[in-house]
């Protein structure tokens, strides 16, 4: 059941290293896969990236019997960390979106923290969040009820998306890196008028 997911973790992380190639950016603009470092569903984004020419990034954190640096990350840079408050605090100060696939409690933990970042506006910046795995997502979180229960508002609902396909994947995180992007540029040129 759950191996379909490392499937299309990794084409998704392919098609938009493939994408963020062919923006030409200089390199300092340029996007990049970053993940956890770990095996599993990290190592298939970074294998994804890496098959697409990409250079990869890890931030891994020694967790005895658990994780191991994944290959892919050799190739790429790799940042191991002793303190999980760092290590999240690098992943999402680099982040230009996040791509949550199902996972235990680390997974749950950075996704919740990010979001409550994100909705206190505490995060340097909008990031579009996605959950991928709607069966997965909706059975173990039950986004409804927290609404109804009045703990979030329906409001925060629209900070992620839920998706089942990488197409739906890449296609919101394309174009909504492409309107940021549009953005900066907009504001750049209205700073240099100045």
């Amino acid at each position: 059941e759950m191996s379909k997911y490392y499937t299309a973790s990794q084409e998704l992380a392919r098609r938009l290293q493939e994408w963020t190639n062919m923006l030409n950016l200089p390199a300092e603009e340029k996007y990049y896969i970053m993940t956890g470092g770990g095996p599993g569903l990290m190592e298939s984004a970074n294998k994804g990236a890496y098959q697409a020419g990409g250079k990869t990034v890890g931030a891994t954190i020694f967790i005895a019997d658990e994780q191991r640096r994944n290959e892919y990350v050799d190739r790429g840079v790799w940042i191991n960390f002793n303190y999980f408050l760092m290590r999240k605090f690098w992943l999402l100060f680099f982040a230009k979106a996040v791509i949550v696939f199902p996972g235990g409690t680390g997974t749950f933990d950075e996704f919740f923290e990010v979001l409550t970042l994100v909705k206190t506006r505490k995060a340097q910046h909008d990031l579009p969040m996605i959950l991928f795995g709607k069966k997965f997502w909706n059975r173990v979180v039950d986004f409804e009820y927290l609404v109804k229960a009045d703990v979030i508002t329906r409001n925060d609902l629209k900070l992620f998306r839920i998706v089942d396909t990488v197409e739906e994947a890449f296609e919101f995180i394309t174009s909504e890196l492409n309107r940021t992007r549009k953005a900066a540029m907009k504001t750049c040129a209205a700073r240099a008028k100045k």
